[in-house]
């Protein structure tokens, strides 16, 4: 398909963002629930693969995809932007 990228190019971009998130960043990220969601499919198809390589090994384009684009944009945020998001949804 036109314009998709490798899987493993986009998996080391994803974990280069992420490698130079602060606390608050990796939080927002994390928090997100969409990342939520495909880390439990990630770790149930790495389960099912008795859990060979790592959860993101297991991965779909598209998910790394959407995975690595939600990344972008939390990169962009100020960080009292990224702490006000993950705060909105923590039970503090």
């Amino acid at each position: 398909m036109p314009g998709r990228r490798n899987p493993e190019d986009l998996k080391h971009e994803l974990l280069a963002i992420l490698d130079n998130f602060d606390n608050d960043r990796l939080a927002a990220f994390y928090s997100e629930p969409l990342v939520a969601q495909l880390l439990n499919t990630l770790y149930r198809r790495w389960e099912e693969n008795s859990r060979r390589g790592e959860p993101l090994d297991y991965a779909k384009s598209s998910e790394l995809e959407k995975l690595l684009a939600l990344a972008k944009r939390i990169a962009r945020l100020q960080g009292w932007e990224a702490r006000r998001r993950w705060l909105s949804r923590a039970d503090v």
